[in-house]
């Protein structure tokens, strides 16, 4: 099966031979992943290692002063080193050229308003109040890059910011055009420009990816590279298995997709796969039909079947290009490490919302996630980082939830990640794709609050090994219910609100994960000072004075383990309370869960107890008449839930009362239609 990209590139040049040719790349990331930065944002605060050229604000196209580059570097064959870069798009190495191209135009190349020895991204203004143009240089002597960011940018015509970047790259002499943010699809003149005759261009106007992650790993990039297209050259693209595999699952059929780079059409080739580096399997394709820039999905004839359990690297590439050898190898190799296991247990997907009590359509965003919450009673964690925008932001902002909403590249409210994929729909579908997603180990996690203190303590239990070695644990403190942080959006109740993760955002390494072998984590946090409420998001809880804490026996905590290669969580599990020794505000019932809360329908009343003992559930109207209770009898420790029938009762505010003896626990509940 064959497929054409939905913008078609073609060579343009006014010459009869050309310098350059291009690529343009299709899997998400920066050139060579030389530049790890993910600082995309000016408003979340460029790294200040970058070094600004131009300033915000030009009313009209202005150049920067004159740049060294930092490195041995030539431009159509002839060594440069210096440049300049316009507020307008255009970075020349011809120093001396006058007046900049102007504001208000997308252009085609060649352009006689364009300087010779140039590279232009036309189209771009500089005029706004956060567009700047920054410098800096990244990697070790010999790999170096040297980046040219236009960081907040306008696109002609439009309102909304767009990020690029130049990039020249040392010892290969390739020039990048870097696609990295944009709040919206942007159409941009890209290409290179040897005088007023000759140039190379991406046909017509190109289409932004629009992407407003801060991330680099969604960045798409134009690679130019000195020299005449090949006449042979396909690269691998990916392979298409899944991360995680059965042994039972018997021979494996290798699919995925790679794409012509050469001049010629392809008419036949030969596919090869190699597994763990072992021998080459090779299959004959005929009867194609690949035109440059064309993407063609691929199914190996010859199936693979994994012998045992244990990690595998699959590499797959073409060769016999036509008959002929491939004639840029560097881009041949598409691959995936995969892990076949023999066994498996239930996942507990995490839904992470990014929200804020100053966001208009949070309010249906978090209707949304509560519905699908009810929907899959028992079987999820879920966890809310209140945001510092729109406006002032929520007053429970915490730096800790803006770390979390950096690692994902949230540039949005709501936003929703599932088990690490996201942004994802507040759907039924997009819930079951992660928990029918398999799962390897087993998370058992306890705590308990004694005064302003919570101690928890987990094990993470492997049921089968697994080769990833990144993986990191999390715990997050939140409050079940708070009620202070209301900030003009008609929000007044927040459920599970995050208020502090243990030790901090950055977790702790968990070792390589191994079949039987337990891993043990224990951690203490306690809150400082007295319970203050922020004006806004301006105005943060300083963690080391003062808390946010509303009820402290409300608290809860979600333990997660993730994977920050890919950034997908592996499982996640709600600590279940026990009993701090001197507490003298818990009594032996434990811990109680009411949701959800506030409901539409029946309610879930979830009650974790330390040992059997016999439960009694009433229920009560804000007038204090009893409209509900049931003795449940005598009901073994652990872990229950019991329904509560509310979808006959008025809308309101209730009280939920858990009785064992003389032991009493209260929860308010509201139901809301």
């Amino acid at each position: 099966m064959k497929h054409t990209l939905l913008v078609v590139f073609f060579l343009c040049a006014n010459s009869a031979f050309s310098q350059y040719y291009y690529n343009f790349n299709l899997i998400p990331g920066n050139p060579g992943s030389v530049n790890t930065d993910n600082s995309e944002s000016i408003g979340a605060g460029l790294d200040p290692l970058w070094n600004e050229i131009v300033s915000s604000g030009q009313a009209s196209a202005v150049w920067s002063p004159q740049q060294a580059v930092p490195f041995a570097f030539n431009f159509n064959g002839s060594a440069v080193t210096d440049y300049k870069v316009s507020s307008s798009g255009v970075l020349t190495f011809d120093v001396a050229a006058g007046a900049p191209p102007a504001y208000g135009s997308i252009f085609s190349l060649p352009n006689v308003g364009v300087p010779d020895m140039s590279v232009v991204i036309g189209g771009l203004e500089g005029s706004g109040g956060n567009d700047v143009i920054v410098e800096r240089t990244f990697g070790t002597v010999g790999s170096r890059q040297h980046w040219i960011f236009f960081a907040s940018y306008t696109p002609t015509g439009t309102t909304l910011y767009s990020y690029w970047s130049i990039v020249l790259e040392e010892s290969t002499d390739k020039i990048y055009i870097v696609d990295q943010r944009c709040n919206g699809p942007v159409a941009l003149t890209l290409g290179v420009q040897i005088d007023a005759s000759t140039s190379f261009q991406v046909a017509g106007t190109v289409t932004t990816q629009g992407q407003s992650s801060l991330s680099s790993e969604d960045n798409h990039y134009f690679e130019f590279i000195p020299g005449v297209r090949p006449a042979a050259d396909i690269a691998g693209i990916d392979v298409q298995l899944a991360s995680y595999l059965l042994l039972p699952s018997g021979p494996l059929t290798i699919t995925g997709d790679l794409v012509n780079f050469g001049a010629d059409q392809v008419t036949a080739y030969d596919l090869n796969y190699s597994v763990n580096g072992g021998a080459t399997v090779t299959d004959a394709v005929t009867g194609t039909s690949i035109n440059t820039f064309d993407i063609s999905s691929y199914t190996s004839p010859s199936q693979w079947a994994p012998p045992a359990v244990g990690a595998y690297t699959i590499d797959v590439w073409a060769s016999n290009i036509n008959g002929l050898a491939d004639q840029n190898t560097a881009n041949d190799v598409a691959t995936i490490t995969i892990d076949v296991v023999d066994n498996f247990t239930q996942r507990t997907p995490l839904l992470e919302m990014f929200t804020s009590s100053t966001c208009g359509p949070c309010v249906q965003g978090n209707i949304e996630l509560e519905a699908l919450l009810a929907a899959n009673p028992n079987e999820h964690t879920n966890l809310k980082y209140q945001m510092n925008w729109p406006g002032g932001g929520d007053p429970y902002f915490t730096a800790e939830g803006n770390t979390r909403r950096i690692y994902y590249g949230s540039n949005g409210v709501p936003h929703l990640e599932i088990d690490g994929f996201g942004p994802v729909p507040r759907s039924q579908q997009a819930y079951d794709d992660a928990f029918d997603r398999l799962a390897f180990i087993d998370i058992d996690a306890t705590y308990s609050v004694v005064g302003k203190t919570v101690s928890i303590d987990v094990n993470v239990v492997p049921v089968t090994g697994l080769s990833a070695n990144n993986l990191t644990i999390h715990m997050a403190v939140f409050e079940w219910e708070t009620y202070n942080n209301v900030g003009g959006n008609s929000e007044t109740e927040f459920q599970r609100v995050m208020k502090k993760m243990v030790p901090d955002a950055s977790g702790q390494s968990v070792a390589l994960l191994t079949t039987g072998s337990t891993q043990v984590f224990s951690n203490s946090y306690t809150f400082n000072g007295s319970y203050r409420l922020p004006n806004d998001a301006n105005d943060p809880i300083d963690h080391s004075i003062e808390h946010s804490i509303e009820e402290f026996s409300d608290l809860g905590v979600v333990v997660w383990v993730q994977n920050d290669d890919t950034k997908e969580v592996l499982q996640s599990a709600y600590a279940q309370q026990t009993l701090g020794l001197d507490e003298e505000e818990y009594t032996n019932i434990g811990s109680i869960m009411v949701y959800p809360n506030p409901t539409t329908e029946n309610a879930i009343v979830m009650v974790h107890t330390m040992e059997a003992m016999n439960l009694e559930i009433e229920l009560y109207n804000i007038l204090g008449v009893r409209v509900y209770a049931e003795q449940f009898g005598l009901v073994k420790a652990g872990r229950q839930t019991f329904d509560l029938p509310t979808n006959s009762l008025n809308e309101g505010i209730y009280l939920v009362r858990i009785l064992s003896g003389t032991s009493l626990q209260e929860r308010k509940l509201i139901i809301a239609r």
